[in-house]
């Protein structure tokens, strides 16, 4: 399943088609600012921005891994066997642990 998410900011695009890459695309010229490539074993199934930098995306091992699109090794925090349950109120996502 295709997954987006807006930046806070609204400059980036975060976007990932039901597997394990992500794109970050540069709101204001459409243009990608960074592919990142994920393991064969999992995919990406949910998206969401802690802050302007910090994007957590949720996977179907059922890790969640936050990442710093600033740092060239992006992957600050990886939660092993955590599952989360993204909720969208009112137009924005919300998640908890479960």
């Amino acid at each position: 399943a295709t997954s987006i998410s807006w930046s806070p900011d609204g400059k980036v695009l975060a976007v990932t088609f039901g597997n394990s890459d992500l794109d970050l695309v540069d709101a204001a010229i459409g243009r990608v600012l960074v592919g990142i490539q994920g393991d064969s074993h999992s995919f990406v199934c949910s998206l969401a921005w802690r802050s302007n930098r910090i994007l957590t995306t949720e996977r179907s091992d059922g890790s969640v891994v936050d990442c710093d699109i600033r740092k060239d090794d992006r992957a600050i925090c990886d939660y092993k066997g955590y599952r989360l349950k993204f909720v969208v109120l009112n137009g924005l996502s919300c998640l908890g642990g479960i």
